[in-house]
């Protein structure tokens, strides 16, 4: 496995950094070839769900091309404008997903006294060969909460009273299947509301999706 980043401060207050991961691969089809999306919420919040399937889903065997113009899930989060691609040269054999947002804005704590989580733009990518797979992301303009730098593959924080926490983060969330065939999925950030379980809402958030398998 190799493993490479940079990050750079941009304005005050705000961050951007890039990831790049390369996982060694064995051909497969256990898993879709390649799909990506802006992000997904799936959260109940007093009894009701709020809910956003996938944003501007692309799939590499299907729609390869896909935007929004912003989505707005009611008392937790709004996505800015968006595009997704998702590619595939069969001659090469190579395919490459890509996801990239505007903005994000995380609004479901601060009823409850905390943050209001922000990004002025991210985007979460993957790439595919015969014989390996990538995982990269990128974000900028963080604002609410203040991560490492580098940041470290599936870093996990917290906000909010450390015994009962009203959300836990992971950035740079990168999953790899079991048993291992090579492909590659990456969340640039998952957002757990409440995740005690006993809060006013539960559920999560996603922002910027990719997934990979090697190309046969």
């Amino acid at each position: 496995m190799m493993l490479s980043r940079s990050a750079r401060r941009v304005g005050a207050g705000a961050v951007a950094v890039v990831a790049a991961m390369a996982l060694t691969a064995v051909p497969a089809g256990a898993t879709p070839l390649g799909q990506t999306s802006l992000g997904e919420v799936d959260v109940t919040k007093s009894g009701h769900a709020v809910t956003v399937p996938p944003i501007a889903p692309c799939d590499v065997t299907a729609d390869q091309q896909n935007s929004s113009k912003g989505t707005h899930a009611y008392g937790v989060a709004t996505f800015g404008a968006g595009t997704t691609t998702c590619t595939k040269d069969a001659g090469a054999k190579t395919a490459k997903m890509q996801a990239s947002g505007d903005s994000f804005d995380l609004t479901a704590l601060v009823a409850y006294g905390g943050p209001e989580i922000r990004l002025s733009s991210y985007s979460a990518s993957c790439a595919a060969t015969a014989t390996s797979t990538t995982a990269n992301y990128e974000f900028h303009g963080l604002q609410g909460v203040t991560p490492p730098k580098p940041i470290p593959v599936n870093y996990t924080t917290t906000v909010g009273p450390a015994d009962h926490p009203q959300a836990r983060l992971t950035f740079n969330e990168v999953i790899q299947a079991d048993p291992n065939d090579g492909s590659v999925t990456i969340n640039m950030l998952r957002i757990e509301l409440f995740p005690d379980g006993d809060g006013p809402m539960s559920g999560e958030v996603i922002v910027g999706h990719a997934a990979c398998s090697p190309v046969s």
